[in-house]
């Protein structure tokens, strides 16, 4: 329930909408920058591929968490519900934690959403 409600939540919060219009407008201000007008009419027809592999910035990503906390709560569930749901992702990949990758990655560290999860209270 809780990594579902996380993901619709990233659908309630529009968070593709909103992302597919920043990589627009971004890369249409670079090219209009460098004077690469087929970039422009790429993007403008939508065909550009960076709008396809768009991912979730880490800000969008503690939306859905807080989404999914409110959700879990109107049903009767707590933080440390979602909280052992993301300890059950984490053991699936152990290694995360310990990656300087994460600094790179577009989702907060699963520590950081377990904590979340463990002190969230009721707005």
């Amino acid at each position: 329930r809780a990594i579902l409600l996380h993901e619709i939540g990233h659908v309630e919060r529009m968070h593709s909408v909103r992302l597919a219009s920043q990589a627009a407008v971004a890369s249409i201000a670079i090219a209009m920058l460098v004077g690469d007008m087929d970039i422009v009419a790429e993007v403008v027809l939508g065909s550009g591929s960076a709008l396809l592999d768009l991912q979730f910035s880490q800000n969008m990503e503690w939306e859905a968490d807080n989404y999914a906390l409110m959700q879990l709560e109107r049903l009767g569930y707590s933080g440390e519900d979602f909280a052992q749901a993301l300890e059950s992702l984490a053991s699936l990949d152990e290694k995360q934690s310990q990656s300087w990758l994460k600094y790179l990655s577009t989702h907060p560290s699963l520590e950081e959403r377990i904590e979340h999860a463990r002190n969230h209270t009721a707005p």
